[in-house]
C-alpha cells in the first residue's frame, strides 16, 4: 500500500488515479485520510475513499470500511448499514 504516496501527503498523481477509478488509488487516499499522514485526518474522507475501492472489489479497502464501521469512524451517530 502507499505506492504513490509521499511524506508531504497525497501526490497529484495518486489523487489523478484515483478520481479517474484506480481501486488501489482510492484505497491508499483512504488509509492517508484515516490515518492523517500528510493531511488533517478526516473519517468521513477516508470513509469515501475505502467505499469507491471497496466497491470495486479492494479486498483491503472492504477490511478497513468495516473496521471503521465497527469503530463507529466516520459513519456518524446511529448511522446503521446493510440488510
Amino acid at each position: 500500500m502507499l505506492k504513490l504516496f509521499r511524506r508531504s501527503g497525497p501526490s497529484l498523481k495518486l489523487r489523478k488515479a484515483a478520481a479517474q477509478g484506480d481501486a488501489q488509488a482510492q484505497a491508499e487516499l483512504g488509509f492517508i485520510y484515516a490515518h492523517g499522514i500528510g493531511v488533517k485526518q478526516d473519517h468521513a474522507e477516508a470513509l469515501n475513499w475505502f467505499h469507491k475501492a471497496a466497491a470495486q472489489g479492494h479486498a483491503g479497502a472492504e477490511a478497513f470500511l468495516g473496521a471503521m464501521y465497527c469503530s463507529g469512524l466516520g459513519v456518524g451517530a446511529g448511522l446503521h448499514r446493510g440488510a
